[in-house]
Formats: C-alpha cells, structure tokens, sequence
C-alpha cells in the first residue's frame, strides 16, 4: 500500500472515530429523562420517593443506588424498563435509619442524576424535601425549592438560614421565618446566579425553638 492511500485510510477511520465518539459523548452527557421525585404522606408521617421515567421514550436498565455515609455507593434498586412519565416506588425500609441520604439514578446514555433525601424528622420534628434543577450553568439564574413538612401535631415556626459561597453566586444568602401547620408542608422558593464554573455546596440550617438541624447540597455549576 503506498503513502497516499495509507494515509486515506488512516483519515478514514479517524473520521468514524470521531464520529461515534461525538455520538456515543452526546447520548451520555446529554441524554436527559432520568428523576427523582419525593413526597410526603401526611397520612402515615413518611417520606415517600419515587423514580420518575421523565421523557418520551422508554428507558431500560435503571439502577438505583444510595451513598452510605461510612460505606460509600451502595445499590438499592433496579428497573429493567421504565415507561414514559411512569413513576416506581422506591423501597427504603432498608435505608429508613440512616435518616438524609443522598439517592443515585443511572442508565446507560443517560445522565446520572442524584438527590439528596431527609427520610425521617429529627429533632425539630420536620420532614425535608430539596428539588434543584438536573443542571446549573454559569451566568443563567436558576430556582431551586425547600419543601418543609411537620409530621407533628401543633404548628411549627421555623426559622431557615441558607447560606452560600458567595464567590460561585451573584446574590448573598438570606433569612426566612415560616409557619407550617401540622400534618402540612410549606415550600420556599430561593433564586441564585452562579458566577463561575465548578463544584460548591449550598447549606440549610432549620432552627425551630432550642433545636437546630443543618443539610446540605451539593451543586455543580457547568458553562
């Protein structure tokens, strides 16, 4: 084979290289659909979550996993296939002593999307619900909910400071006081603008009368 058709050759499969590559990067960093929603049952005092298929299309091999504060990743359900907007109960009486956990979903090409999940009221007597957008980009200002639930029976007020880095934000962190009745749930709806790429945690400290509980989130900001 001389030069000039070696090199043609060479080009070629660069050339589908690089386009399976593209393809093969777009399908995993792009591929969105995959949620996880949660609720609380006023009911029964618990934290109910769920994995939502949130897409046009069918998404098979879901894994669902959870991060052990002492174990690291460990699993905790799969779903051969999930149908369109289906959404499936996740068991968690294994995991209901841990208290806040962060849960995990994964699928093949599709981006994992993780949530952190308070599972059970601690001292103040609330259940917490946190619900941040799949993905944060620098420059564009996003919204993220903290739901608070008082399984207890009188209302509650709570005082909630959320406090930020403020080198990764435009605004300051802030001060709410609510009121949330029992056997109810308040939301509160917080705006930030990141200011730069890169990886920051974002926390929560929830004072209600001599008790005082703190979360925590951690984002990633993209270009």
């Amino acid at each position: 084979m001389n030069e000039g058709r070696r090199r043609l050759v060479v080009m070629f499969f660069l050339f589908i290289f690089v386009v399976f590559g593209g393809m093969l990067a777009y399908l995993t960093l792009f591929n969105t659909g995959l949620e996880i929603d949660e609720r609380f049952n006023p009911e029964t005092g618990e934290k109910i979550v769920l994995f939502k298929n949130n897409s046009s299309r069918i998404i098979n091999n879901v894994v669902i996993s959870y991060i052990h504060p002492v174990e690291g990743k460990k699993a905790l359900d799969d779903f051969p296939a999930v149908k369109p907007q289906q959404e499936v109960p996740l068991d968690l009486n294994s995991i209901r002593n841990l208290g806040q956990i962060t849960i995990v979903a994964e699928a093949p090409f599709h981006q994992a999307v993780e949530k952190l999940v308070v599972l059970k009221a601690g001292e103040t007597g609330l259940v917490y619900n946190l619900n941040f957008p799949s993905k944060i980009f620098k420059g564009s200002t996003f919204n993220f909910e903290f739901e608070l639930c008082n399984e207890q029976a009188g209302k509650k007020t709570a005082l909630i400071a959320e406090v930020h880095n403020e080198t990764f934000f435009a605004e300051g962190g802030t001060e709410k006081e609510i009121e949330i009745d029992s056997m109810d749930c308040t939301q509160v709806t917080y705006f930030l603008t990141p200011t730069q790429t890169g990886e920051t945690t974002i926390f929560f400290n929830v004072k209600i009368a001599n008790n005082t509980e703190k979360l925590e989130k951690r984002v990633v900001i993209t270009e």
